[in-house]
């Protein structure tokens, strides 16, 4: 099967005269290259003003001798938009910038029979589905580091990389979901593009659809780990701010008594201190009484299992 990578009217030409299926693979979707195709393929208007303004739901439609197919893969971690049409003679991926998951697929698809319609669809689509696995096993990864960095650390940093992470894993939500749904049903739209045998092309869509209810289930399953890891990384904080609590009322419970002492004995009644003259009796009565004190409070906070944290 013939790829090309760029809009070569004489080779486009030259392949639709000898009835030979193609993929055309186009790196840039500007409105100029997106006006060409419709006048070489005769592409619906309402088709081709979804290619001029990407951002487009995940979506199939059909347009009675071609399909529309709005799909996403992952690049670098996000999501990264490809249009795709598909008719009976070629299919055209339209994108904004590199995706390495398409280009990996040219050789692949290279070796694939010029005969067999379904399975270039098939690869085209599979190519950015199987792209999800390895973005979401690096983010599994990086969810197990969050999990035990959470339950060892208060820094709010930490927190700050959970949410970044769930924001990530919405993005892909929003748009595995639709594609998913979009596959339950798609094959009914597909599967009437001319030059597309139904029962293949329903076996290989079919594949899709198992491989993004899969990515579906972990993301979900991922969501509710970092769920798991925020809830770890709030009972570390609890548990240092319950530290920092209970030493802050040992020091304050310890200069209570203190604090009543001096405060007691430093009245201005002579009668009180008259007696005490010396410096035998201000270390007895003054200092001894303040570590007496301090002494029975400790003694009590020890027996009473204070300090078994």
């Amino acid at each position: 099967m013939r790829i090309l990578s760029a809009l070569d009217t004489a080779a486009i030409g030259e392949l639709r005269d000898r009835g030979e299926f193609f993929w055309l693979d186009l790196h840039t979707a500007d409105d100029a290259v997106v006006e060409h195709l419709g006048r070489l393929f005769g592409f619906n208007e309402l088709a081709l003003e979804d290619s001029r303004e990407f951002g487009q739901r995940p979506k199939v439609d059909d347009y009675g001798d071609h399909v529309l197919i709005v799909f996403f893969g992952v690049e670098a971690g996000e999501p990264v938009e490809v249009h795709c049409y598909v008719t009976g003679e070629t299919v055209i991926t339209l994108r904004r910038g590199h995706c390495s998951t398409l280009s990996a697929a040219h050789d692949r698809l290279g070796r694939v029979d010029a005969r067999s319609e379904e399975e270039a669809v098939y690869r085209v689509l599979d190519s950015l589905t199987d792209s999800y696995f390895p973005a979401l096993e690096a983010m599994g990864r990086e969810i197990d580091d969050l999990e035990e960095e959470a339950s060892e650390s208060s820094d709010p940093e930490v927190r700050t990389r959970i949410f970044a992470m769930r924001k990530r894993l919405v993005a892909l939500r929003r748009v595995v979901g639709p594609q998913r749904d979009m596959f339950t049903a798609a094959g009914g739209v597909i599967d009437r593009v001319p030059g597309l045998d139904v029962d293949r092309a329903h076996d290989f869509f079919r594949d899709i659809h198992d491989h993004l209810l899969q990515i579906a289930d972990i993301i979900d399953t991922n969501r509710e780990l970092l769920t798991g890891a925020l809830d770890l990384h709030a009972s570390a904080i609890n548990q240092r701010v319950n530290q920092v609590t209970k030493q802050l009322t040992l020091i304050a419970t310890i200069f209570l008594p203190l604090t009543f002492v001096t405060g007691f004995f430093g009245q201005n009644f002579g009668w009180m201190v008259d007696g005490i003259d010396t410096a035998t009796d201000f270390l007895a009565f003054g200092v001894g009484g303040l570590v007496a004190a301090s002494a029975m409070l400790i003694f009590y906070f020890v027996r009473s299992g204070f300090f078994a944290d």
